[in-house]
């Protein structure tokens, strides 16, 4: 993607923000985009795109989005303790306490998915046919053999 493509999507992000009235809204953009360009590193997205295309149960998918949400507050708290934020020239006008408490919060939000977690299962939660045919068959036949009784 070009440094073109990438100004005109934020440009459309801006316009719906009301940003885009702003004399400066042009100028700031291409500034981001090519800070974002430019960055020394690349940072790799941890939510995974490949489980849409593999034949994944439901109950696995479910479990595949509760790994993206931690991965997603680990990438919030990643924000706050990375060096462009806590050195950048804004640092000195942010909230020091609110930033803090931010963090913590971060962290004991994940903490807290990952023990909530560890007791979840969706097997025979997220259904699918085939699991409902053979479940649906079992139960039949186990009906029948009662009222053969």
């Amino acid at each position: 993607m070009t440094e073109e493509h990438v100004i005109e999507r934020l440009q459309i992000f801006a316009d719906i923000l009301g940003y885009s009235n702003r004399a400066s809204a042009p100028g700031l953009l291409r500034t981001k985009v090519k800070t974002l360009l430019t960055a020394p590193a690349v940072l790799y997205p941890r939510i995974s795109l490949l489980p849409a295309h593999l034949p994944y149960t439901l109950a696995q998918r479910g479990v595949l989005r509760l790994e993206d949400t931690i991965y997603i507050i680990e990438g919030l708290s990643q924000i706050l303790n990375d060096d462009r934020f806590t050195k950048s020239s804004y640092t000195e006008h942010r909230d020091a306490a609110k930033t803090k408490k931010h963090d913590a919060a971060l962290s004991g939000l994940r903490g807290s998915i990952v023990e909530a977690v560890k007791q979840l299962d969706f097997e025979g939660v997220f259904l699918e046919e085939k699991s409902w045919q053979s479940n649906f068959r079992k139960l039949s036949m186990q009906a029948n053999k009662e009222s053969n009784k």
